[in-house]
């Protein structure tokens, strides 16, 4: 699963040319020990309705080959 969250939204990006936009709120819990990092997200609130879409007609800006 591809997303990005932020303090007001999380937006589903699952299907690169149709993003789905929810309610959402999220905090991340960083740990740092010795030389390791680990991120934790936990979600306060998670909406189930789409609040709005964004389409993305093209999506050649990214170079595939950073994938691999």
């Amino acid at each position: 699963m591809h997303s990005a969250d932020s303090t007001a939204y999380h937006i589903n990006c699952d299907d690169p040319h149709h993003h789905l936009i929810y309610d959402a709120t999220s905090f991340d819990i960083i740990t740092i020990d010795d030389k390791e990092i680990g991120v934790e997200t936990r979600t306060i609130f998670a909406g189930q309705d789409v609040i709005n879409q964004i389409e993305v007609p093209d999506t050649d800006f990214v170079n595939p080959n950073i994938f691999r």
